[in-house]
């Protein structure tokens, strides 16, 4: 249904008219600490998916649930040309600042298979892999 009046209002070309209070957001949500469970299965990420309304360009949301980070991004294809260039800059400047930290990744799990025990070292908690959209 709000989809429907979002439709209306750009149709009605109202964004043109009406002053926009915002074009990006970003939020910062924290969410548990501790490891929870959906019918037997371990949730490992919740991925955040936070509001994008009319004239607004993106909206960037973080979560943090059990010792992660986890963002996600929305952007509208009409104001914004290429959304992956503002992931690439992010993935960018974090991996700057896990540099300049001196972050090391972990000793590989001993109970993980080990391609997977591979991939988990290359990423920081909450971090992001080179081959990653997340």
């Amino acid at each position: 249904m709000l989809n429907l009046v979002f439709k209306g209002f750009r149709a009605a070309k109202l964004e043109d008219k009406l002053p926009l209070a915002s074009n990006l957001i970003v939020s910062n949500v924290p969410g548990p600490q501790l490891q929870l469970y959906m019918a037997g299965a371990k949730i490992e990420h919740i991925v955040p998916v936070g509001p994008l309304t009319v004239g607004m360009g993106i909206n960037v949301t973080v979560f943090s649930y059990d010792g992660n980070v986890d963002v996600g991004i929305q952007a509208d294809p009409d104001l914004v040309e290429d959304p992956w260039e503002i992931l690439d800059g992010a993935k960018a400047e974090l991996d700057r600042l896990l540099a300049a930290s001196g972050w090391v990744a972990p000793a590989p799990k001993t109970d993980a298979p080990a391609a997977k025990q591979k991939a988990d070292a290359a990423v920081p908690p909450g971090g992001s892999s080179s081959g990653s959209a997340e």
